[in-house]
């Protein structure tokens, strides 16, 4: 959606029942989505988070860095958003 020429893939959705959460189902399947990119040739990811999202740190313990902030507007609403970048996936599927 963004057209991102560093990032080829991006994850648009990615949530997880508070339930669920702590698990590691969220580790699982996020890996899992990596896998999938490489095996299909698309080796770097990004995604975009709301900044103020008590969750955002999930992102950065899977190796992920921040790339971009921006305003998000839509149909009158607004919000604060930041993207994350996985420059290189394969460098990422190591063990956490």
């Amino acid at each position: 959606r963004e057209g991102n020429p560093e990032y080829r893939g991006e994850l648009y959705a990615f949530y997880i029942y508070q339930e669920e959460q702590n698990k590691g189902v969220g580790k699982a399947l996020f890996l899992s989505v990596l896998r999938k990119l490489e095996e299909s040739g698309i080796n770097s990811l990004m995604l975009w988070v709301f900044t103020d999202n008590p969750y955002r740190r999930f992102y950065e313990k899977m190796g992920g860095y921040v790339v971009e902030n921006k305003l998000f507007e839509m149909e009158g609403f607004s919000i604060q958003i930041t993207a994350y970048g996985w420059p290189d996936i394969g460098a990422n599927l190591r063990p956490f």
